[in-house]
């Protein structure tokens, strides 16, 4: 599903010519870290890697939505200095 919310986005921006590098890779990293994270409560297997309030995955997935922040705030900060 991520994958072809993905295509879209970025078959509408090669399509207007709007297309700009890391914007895909962010978007994309954000989505899957944002859902990830909310499945890591359904799995049984790791129900017992709680550390405080989240689990060890859901700790890694926080850092990639981080990164795909990072890569659109960059792209963001790059596209006002032109």
């Amino acid at each position: 599903m991520i994958l072809v919310i993905t295509l879209t986005i970025m078959h509408r921006w090669i399509k207007n010519k709007r297309y700009q590098a890391g914007k895909i890779a962010g978007i994309f990293l954000m989505m899957y870290s944002a859902i990830r994270f909310f499945l890591e409560y359904l799995r049984a297997d790791s129900q017992a890697e709680f550390v405080g309030a989240m689990t060890k995955s859901q700790r890694f997935f926080m850092a990639f939505f981080l990164v795909g922040a990072f890569f659109l705030l960059r792209k963001h900060i790059h596209l006002q200095r032109k």
